[in-house]
């Protein structure tokens, strides 16, 4: 068996927003994958498609994958039926808005349950695998003591490893931000200890005022427990 990489070979682009399911399956004649990952071959205009239910932005979306070659053909029909194409920064933006982490969003040793990731990276009802009993223990305890956050900033986005505070005491750092004025300023991911995600306490980053805007269950749920 040789493996290569098929990348070039396929275009991808993604549907998104709050009426995206009615759009798409106006279109299709049919129902759209409905949960997590669920996928289904269809037809888009005169293209031939794999359509993927995803949660990268924090509404509904679908991810639409073609033949390289098909790109330009389903790039016009997409746009004749009135998609509106989004800027890169505008992508950037409903990914930080919708808590799903990249790459540089996860630092070594992070753990499924801190990015909370659980319903899509763990089962607990498959056998044994590398990393089992740690995951198992978290379950049982019921908490973290770190988590990927959404962290609003009274202030323009700060750079990548930003310390934020909590009641002047180091509690996590900046990932990802990106301008987010209806938040007041900026949109952040940060990887927050669990004082920091504690009701009652004074978060910072650099010099502006910060809150957080949501986390991962296993931390959030469990802010009284032990630190």
């Amino acid at each position: 068996v040789a493996f290569r990489d098929a990348s070039a070979d396929h275009a991808c682009g993604a549907i998104v927003g709050p009426h995206a399911r009615a759009w798409l399956e106006q279109r299709l004649g049919s129902a759209a994958p409905a949960g997590a990952c669920d996928h289904a071959r269809r037809r888009l205009g005169d293209v031939d498609v794999m359509i993927v239910r995803i949660d990268w932005f924090g509404s509904e979306a679908f991810l639409v994958q073609s033949a390289a070659s098909a790109r330009p053909a389903l790039r016009g029909w997409l746009t004749a039926e009135g998609l509106a194409t989004a800027r890169a920064g505008d992508v950037e933006a409903l990914r930080i808005e919708g808590r799903y982490p990249a790459a540089r969003d996860i630092p070594p040793k992070t753990l499924p349950q801190e990015l909370g990731r659980t319903a899509q990276a763990i089962s607990f009802t498959k056998g044994c695998y590398l990393g089992q009993e740690t995951v198992a223990r978290i379950d049982a305890l019921g908490h973290v003591n770190r988590a990927l956050a959404l962290v609003a900033v009274n202030g323009p986005p700060p750079p990548p490893a930003a310390e934020l505070t909590c009641d002047g005491e180091p509690a996590g750092t900046i990932t990802s931000s990106c301008a987010a004025p209806r938040l007041g300023g900026a949109a952040c991911l940060a990887i927050v200890h669990r004082r920091g995600l504690a009701t009652g306490v004074h978060l910072r980053v650099l010099d502006h005022a910060a809150r957080i805007v949501g986390a991962a269950p296993h931390a959030a749920e469990n802010q009284e427990g032990p630190r």
